[in-house]
């Protein structure tokens, strides 16, 4: 499960980067040594595996085992472990880690610790959409209060 939304920003940004690297790369300034062009390639070499780890950002829920699979690394649980599943507003590197009032993301808690998933991020509806299907795969309670935002406690 992933939010397509989520990757094609990321993706786009980075390849942006990558569009700029080979502009800047292409066209040097005029009688410049170009000694430093094992930085463009390695430039090139991160921005692309970042570019061909977008399809697999996300949250995988198996038989067994939970991975929440990032843009550098993953990071897996055995399923007994996920206590609860509910939103929280987005926080990640473009808000500048802030939380957000627009955006809600999935957040997990996992041995009594929480573990957000930006990976499931998205608009308040889709996210609860989200957040309904990874509660029923994972046989947990349906949220009652779903698309809480800023730590707000649930309704009596």
């Amino acid at each position: 499960m992933r939010s397509v939304g989520y990757a094609a920003l990321w993706s786009g940004i980075w390849s942006l980067f990558l569009l700029i690297a080979m502009m800047g790369f292409t066209d040097p300034a005029p009688n410049v040594p170009r000694d430093s062009d094992w930085m463009f390639w390695v430039m090139v070499a991160a921005l692309l595996g970042l570019l061909c780890r977008a399809p697999f950002v996300g949250l995988v829920i198996r038989s067994d085992r939970v991975t929440r699979r990032s843009w550098l690394r993953s990071t897996s649980w055995p399923r007994s472990d996920v206590s609860l599943v509910r939103t929280a507003g987005y926080s990640g590197m473009p808000n500048w880690y802030g939380e957000s009032g627009l955006f809600s993301m999935v957040v997990l808690t996992v041995r009594g610790s929480d573990v957000a998933v930006p990976e499931l991020a998205g608009g308040s509806r889709k996210t609860d959409d989200r957040l309904r299907v990874v509660a029923a795969l994972l046989g947990l309670p349906k949220p009652s209060a779903p698309g809480r935002h800023r730590g707000e406690p649930p309704p009596p």
